[in-house]
């Protein structure tokens, strides 16, 4: 059974009001995440570029998305309470378009999420940590005509979200 349960957070800093969809009893005393949970330091370290600070992206969970400076393309961090794992994989991978690639060794069970179909690819890495789905993402790099170079790409753009710490 799914509970709707919404509280709204107020961050004085972003003077953002995010709102937070609580899906599962077991979720309802967790602790909301902070919006933007990255340091424009900890981007810089994990790609080599400068980042804007991180504007909040209120919608259903928590989101953050931050510009790189110097490249054309943005990172962004989305915060969902965890669902149940079939309506997670359903949530993530759109049915079945997309495949869900385990990280090896991986802590929080991490996937690389590889889009298929009409979707064009990017960077994307999901995890479960602490009663929260977490979705990584790098867009607006830019679309790479050859498979090969494009899937290489993608793959340095994962590698570089998984230097991020962990959230929450």
């Amino acid at each position: 059974m799914l509970f709707a349960i919404t509280r709204t957070v107020s961050f004085a800093a972003t003077a953002a009001s995010v709102s937070v969809a609580l899906f599962s009893s077991g979720a309802v005393g967790a602790q909301a995440p902070q919006a933007c949970p990255f340091s424009q330091d900890a981007l810089k370290a994990a790609f080599g570029v400068n980042f804007d600070a991180g504007k909040a992206q209120p919608a259903m969970g928590t989101g953050c998305t931050y510009k790189a400076v110097s490249a054309p393309f943005t990172v962004g961090v989305y915060i969902n309470v965890s669902l149940p794992e079939a309506q997670r994989k359903m949530f993530l991978a759109a049915g079945t378009k997309h495949e869900l690639v385990p990280v090896p060794g991986d802590t929080d069970n991490a996937v690389w999420v590889r889009h298929r179909g009409d979707v064009p690819a990017f960077a994307q890495v999901a995890y479960v940590r602490r009663g929260f789905d977490v979705r990584l993402q790098v867009t607006g790099s830019g679309f790479e005509p050859d498979e090969k170079v494009r899937a290489a790409k993608i793959e340095r753009l994962n590698q570089q979200l998984l230097k991020l710490s962990r959230v929450p």
